[in-house]
């Protein structure tokens, strides 16, 4: 499936999973993606353990990830958890 990524639709997402998620040891969890900001304060990434992002300064970002299926499974949770 292609995707058309939009770094809001990404943040909004972190945002929530910021704000309703569980504090863990590598962030805030919810809904099975892992968010957390690096100590820098410009770097933040999310992962479900399949899928990683990485959103840089100046909104340029990253995916890490060997099957889009999982690509998939991913982007979805991020598009739902961002309504």
């Amino acid at each position: 499936m292609q995707h058309r990524f939009s770094v809001v639709t990404a943040l909004k997402a972190f945002n929530v999973i910021r704000q309703r998620g569980e504090k863990g040891a590598e962030g805030y969890v919810l809904d099975g993606i892992a968010a957390r900001a690096e100590y820098d304060g410009y770097t933040v990434s999310m992962t479900d353990g399949r899928v990683t992002l990485y959103i840089y300064f100046h909104n340029k970002h990253k995916f890490d990830f060997e099957r889009s299926d999982d690509l998939d499974s991913f982007m979805e949770t991020l598009k739902r958890l961002s309504e």
